[in-house]
């Protein structure tokens, strides 16, 4: 097999972008918010990594086209790409996270032992 040579965009990048880099977004590690359950398994990465693009280099029209003279931007896409890539599973462990809360809050409620509860709905 042959290697392939770098497409030109690269060559550019790597010429012009050196003196004037565009912003480059970040990768967090944190929740939104605290919880007592113990994350297990690998759909609770999602929920503790949270990438933060910056959204104003993405590249051209919305990070539809590569822009030719910058690197970053392709990382921004990459922490972009990351982003729709953990948000179902973040999804998933915030609702398993809210069910269990509202179910020890009912159970706190039954048993006469009340928390600060805004909103309680009777019957």
């Amino acid at each position: 097999m042959t290697a392939k040579a770098p497409h030109n965009g690269l060559l550019f990048e790597w010429l012009f972008e050196r003196r004037h880099p565009g912003p480059v977004g970040t990768v967090g590690i944190d929740h939104p918010e605290p919880s007592r359950l113990r994350p297990i398994g690998l759909l609770f990465v999602a929920y503790f990594v949270n990438p933060k693009p910056d959204p104003s280099n993405v590249g051209w029209a919305g990070g539809l086209i590569d822009h030719p003279f910058r690197w970053s931007d392709d990382q921004n896409r990459m922490l972009l790409a990351l982003n729709v890539v953990l948000l179902p599973g973040r999804l998933a462990v915030a609702g398993v996270r809210d069910v269990v809360r509202l179910a020890e809050q009912r159970l706190e409620i039954r048993r006469g032992r009340q928390k600060k509860v805004v909103w309680v709905r009777r019957k």
